[in-house]
Protein backbone atom coordinates (compact mmCIF):
# COMPACT_ATOMS: atom_id res chain seq x y z
CA UNK A 1 0.00 0.00 0.00
CA UNK A 2 1.18 3.43 -1.18
CA UNK A 3 -0.62 6.60 -0.03
CA UNK A 4 0.83 9.70 -1.46
CA UNK A 5 -0.25 12.90 -0.26
CA UNK A 6 -0.01 16.07 -2.42
CA UNK A 7 -1.65 19.64 -3.07
CA UNK A 8 -2.53 21.64 -6.37
CA UNK A 9 -0.63 24.51 -5.97
CA UNK A 10 1.98 25.80 -8.31
CA UNK A 11 4.28 28.62 -7.76
CA UNK A 12 5.14 29.01 -11.20
CA UNK A 13 1.51 29.94 -11.77
CA UNK A 14 1.19 32.66 -9.20
CA UNK A 15 2.68 35.56 -10.31
CA UNK A 16 1.90 37.76 -7.22
CA UNK A 17 3.25 35.35 -4.86
CA UNK A 18 6.45 35.04 -7.18
CA UNK A 19 6.74 39.07 -6.73
CA UNK A 20 6.77 38.36 -2.62
CA UNK A 21 8.36 35.14 -2.61
CA UNK A 22 6.45 34.21 0.47
CA UNK A 23 5.30 30.72 0.15
CA UNK A 24 4.37 28.63 3.02
CA UNK A 25 4.75 25.27 3.90
CA UNK A 26 1.28 22.87 3.51
CA UNK A 27 0.89 22.57 6.93
CA UNK A 28 -1.96 20.28 6.21
CA UNK A 29 -0.50 17.40 4.26
CA UNK A 30 2.49 17.37 6.41
CA UNK A 31 0.28 17.02 9.60
CA UNK A 32 -1.82 14.05 7.92
CA UNK A 33 1.69 12.81 6.76
CA UNK A 34 3.41 12.40 10.16
CA UNK A 35 0.16 11.19 11.60
CA UNK A 36 -0.31 8.34 9.79
CA UNK A 37 3.74 7.52 9.82
CA UNK A 38 3.26 7.23 13.40
CA UNK A 39 0.42 4.94 12.94
CA UNK A 40 2.09 2.42 10.80
CA UNK A 41 0.80 3.76 7.54
CA UNK A 42 3.23 4.12 4.63
CA UNK A 43 3.41 7.41 3.07
CA UNK A 44 4.85 10.06 0.48
CA UNK A 45 4.41 13.49 0.29
CA UNK A 46 4.53 15.42 -2.50
CA UNK A 47 4.59 19.10 -2.80
CA UNK A 48 4.00 20.64 -5.79
CA UNK A 49 4.96 24.21 -4.85
CA UNK A 50 8.06 24.44 -6.36
CA UNK A 51 7.04 21.77 -9.15
CA UNK A 52 4.74 21.92 -12.06
CA UNK A 53 1.63 19.64 -13.04
CA UNK A 54 3.23 17.66 -15.65
CA UNK A 55 6.20 16.89 -12.56
CA UNK A 56 3.42 15.41 -10.60
CA UNK A 57 1.96 13.50 -13.20
CA UNK A 58 5.30 11.72 -13.92
CA UNK A 59 5.34 11.13 -9.94
CA UNK A 60 2.39 9.61 -9.64
CA UNK A 61 2.85 7.25 -12.93
CA UNK A 62 6.39 6.57 -11.54
CA UNK A 63 5.31 5.99 -8.22
CA UNK A 64 1.66 4.15 -8.88
CA UNK A 65 -0.42 4.87 -5.34
CA UNK A 66 -2.75 3.22 -3.84
CA UNK A 67 -4.62 6.18 -2.27
CA UNK A 68 -4.01 10.11 -3.37
CA UNK A 69 -5.01 12.20 -1.36
CA UNK A 70 -4.94 15.82 -2.41
CA UNK A 71 -5.65 18.99 -0.23
CA UNK A 72 -7.87 21.38 -2.48
CA UNK A 73 -8.83 24.84 -1.55
CA UNK A 74 -10.71 27.49 -3.37
CA UNK A 75 -7.27 28.72 -4.92
CA UNK A 76 -6.38 25.60 -6.33
CA UNK A 77 -9.49 23.88 -7.37
CA UNK A 78 -9.28 23.62 -11.00
CA UNK A 79 -5.65 22.43 -10.96
CA UNK A 80 -6.67 19.30 -8.47
CA UNK A 81 -9.47 19.03 -10.76
CA UNK A 82 -7.08 18.71 -13.62
CA UNK A 83 -4.81 16.20 -11.62
CA UNK A 84 -8.23 13.81 -10.54
CA UNK A 85 -9.26 14.19 -14.60
CA UNK A 86 -5.45 12.75 -15.36
CA UNK A 87 -5.34 10.22 -12.46
CA UNK A 88 -8.56 8.61 -13.97
CA UNK A 89 -7.59 8.54 -17.63
CA UNK A 90 -4.44 6.94 -17.13
CA UNK A 91 -4.42 3.58 -17.18
CA UNK A 92 -1.70 2.95 -14.54
CA UNK A 93 -3.29 4.85 -11.87
CA UNK A 94 -6.67 4.98 -13.02
CA UNK A 95 -7.58 2.46 -9.90
CA UNK A 96 -6.07 4.75 -7.06
CA UNK A 97 -8.64 5.90 -5.04
CA UNK A 98 -8.43 10.15 -4.53
CA UNK A 99 -9.13 11.14 -1.52
CA UNK A 100 -9.85 15.10 -1.37
CA UNK A 101 -9.49 17.20 1.96
CA UNK A 102 -9.52 20.56 2.64
CA UNK A 103 -11.65 23.97 3.02
CA UNK A 104 -12.77 23.57 -0.50
CA UNK A 105 -14.71 20.26 0.28
CA UNK A 106 -16.86 21.30 3.04
CA UNK A 107 -19.28 23.12 0.60
CA UNK A 108 -18.55 21.07 -2.86
CA UNK A 109 -18.64 17.68 -1.68
CA UNK A 110 -21.01 16.37 -3.91
CA UNK A 111 -20.08 18.46 -7.07
CA UNK A 112 -16.72 16.89 -6.14
CA UNK A 113 -17.23 13.53 -6.36
CA UNK A 114 -18.80 13.68 -8.95
CA UNK A 115 -15.92 15.34 -10.66
CA UNK A 116 -14.05 11.73 -9.94
CA UNK A 117 -13.28 12.06 -5.95
CA UNK A 118 -13.90 8.90 -4.60
CA UNK A 119 -13.58 10.27 -0.92
CA UNK A 120 -14.25 13.79 0.80
CA UNK A 121 -12.42 14.28 4.24
CA UNK A 122 -14.52 16.64 6.11
CA UNK A 123 -12.88 18.50 8.92
CA UNK A 124 -9.29 17.65 10.61
CA UNK A 125 -7.73 14.67 8.37
CA UNK A 126 -5.19 12.99 10.33
CA UNK A 127 -7.84 10.42 12.22
CA UNK A 128 -10.34 10.01 8.76
CA UNK A 129 -8.07 10.03 6.85
CA UNK A 130 -6.06 6.94 8.82
CA UNK A 131 -9.57 5.18 9.27
CA UNK A 132 -10.94 5.73 5.65
CA UNK A 133 -6.94 4.10 4.86
CA UNK A 134 -7.27 1.10 7.06
CA UNK A 135 -11.09 0.26 6.48
CA UNK A 136 -9.66 0.12 3.08
CA UNK A 137 -7.42 -2.27 3.56
CA UNK A 138 -9.57 -4.31 5.20
CA UNK A 139 -12.01 -4.20 2.28
CA UNK A 140 -9.13 -5.32 -0.01
CA UNK A 141 -8.22 -8.06 1.60
CA UNK A 142 -11.41 -9.80 1.72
Amino acid sequence: MKVLLTHGYFLNEDSTEQRIMKPYAPLGILYISAYLKEQGIDNKIFDTTFSSKNELKKYLVDEKPDYIAIYVNLMTKINVLDIIKYIKSTDSIKNAKIILGGPEVRYNATDLLELGADFVVIGEGEETTLELINRLEMKNEN
